[in-house]
Order: C-alpha cells, then structure tokens, then sequence
C-alpha cells in the first residue's frame, strides 16, 4: 500500500479531517482504557501513551480497504489516506508525550 499512497491527497480537507478523527480516536480510545486498568503501581497515562502507536496494523486495514478481494474499495479514499496519517501522527506525539509524562512522574 505505501507505494500506491496518493501523496497529492495528503493536504486535501477530507484527508485531514479523516486524519484528525482518527488520531483524536485512537489517542481517547487508548486512554480510555488505560484509565480503566487498575492504579497500582502503573501510571495509567504511561500506559495509555505507550500504547499509541498503532502503526502497523492500521496500515493493513488501510492495504485491505483499498483492494478488499479485488472490489470496490471498502472505504473512501480520503479515509485510507487518513489512516496513515493517524498511524504517522500517533508514530509522532508518542515519544514527547513518554518523555513528559516520565518527567512528571519522576517529580512525584
């Protein structure tokens, strides 16, 4: 899929919100459930930020909906493309997020 990604689609509105969505998604998904595991001796936004990248099995969701047994894609192209843009942004905002986070429970 990486080769066939429409770089010329990356800044579109629909890619970006897509992106954004997704992101937003994953980072409240993940901290959901880190907040909901027992506090005993983990930081639970450790936990939820050592979590976040979802790289790749994102990206083979993404490969599948774009040929899904040689069909119509699965899901609109703007989607696909923010997929990736999910899996490179959570790629991203994870080590500043660790390294803060880290900071902050050292203090304590």
């Amino acid at each position: 899929f990486g080769a066939a990604l429409p770089v010329d689609k990356l800044l579109s509105r629909d890619t970006l919100l897509w992106g954004a969505l997704l992101t937003a998604a994953a980072l409240l998904g993940k901290m959901a459930c880190a907040l909901a595991a027992p506090r005993q001796r983990v930081d639970p936004w450790l936990t939820a930020f050592g979590m976040l990248p979802r790289g790749e099995v994102s990206l083979v969701y993404a490969a599948a909906a774009t040929n899904f047994a040689g069909q119509t894609p699965l899901l609109p192209e703007a989607a696909i493309v923010g997929l990736v843009l999910m899996v490179l942004a959570t790629a991203l905002i994870t080590p500043p997020l660790l390294s803060w986070r880290l900071r902050r429970v050292a203090a304590e």
